[in-house]
């Protein structure tokens, strides 16, 4: 299958790399870097069948985040690869996805109809404010250390968010 998406966990030890393609299940595999041997593979039908696009390790390593489907994230176990909650609360097919430096919430992106990244509290999916934003198609997001800001790169442009003020 595709790959579109991978992610080290914080201690280097496993790989998640996802993908899919039309006809066959979105797909999430964790694998062992050491032994290259796979854990745990996560497959998930949808309809209209969207792949893995995204897919981000909590930062203690005991959560993996992805996006697929129309409208869906998915937050499943680390260790297991066991659904922990799954949101279909985005408006439109999420192509980033990622946990903030403390690991408390998720920030969601893609498509852009509406434009906004969407943010959930990371241990049971409850929605937040969404943080506005003009950027369509974004396909990647990422923040600084501290986590005061977050950048979402997208088709047509790059924007870095103030993550208190929402403000660009």
């Amino acid at each position: 299958l595709p790959t579109l998406c991978v992610a080290v966990n914080p201690d280097g030890s496993r790989l998640v790399v996802g993908g899919g393609a039309n006809g066959s299940p979105a797909t999430l595999t964790c694998l062992d870097l050491r032994t290259g041997r796979p854990l745990w593979t996560h497959e998930r039908e949808n309809e209209p069948n969207w792949p893995y696009s995204a897919v981000d390790f909590s930062p203690d390593g005991r959560q993996v985040v992805g996006t697929c489907g129309k409208r869906e994230l998915n937050v499943l176990n680390a260790g297991s690869g066991l659904i922990v909650f799954e949101t279909a609360a985005l408006p439109d097919p999420g192509l980033a996805a990622r946990y903030s430096p403390d690991g408390s919430w998720i920030a969601a992106a893609g498509v852009g109809k509406p434009a906004g990244i969407r943010v959930f509290e990371s241990q049971a999916g409850k929605r937040l404010p969404t943080i506005d934003t003009d950027l369509r198609w974004v396909r990647k997001l990422d923040f600084r250390k501290d986590g005061k800001l977050l950048a979402a790169a997208a088709l047509f442009g790059v924007r870095v968010i103030d993550t208190a003020s929402g403000q660009t």
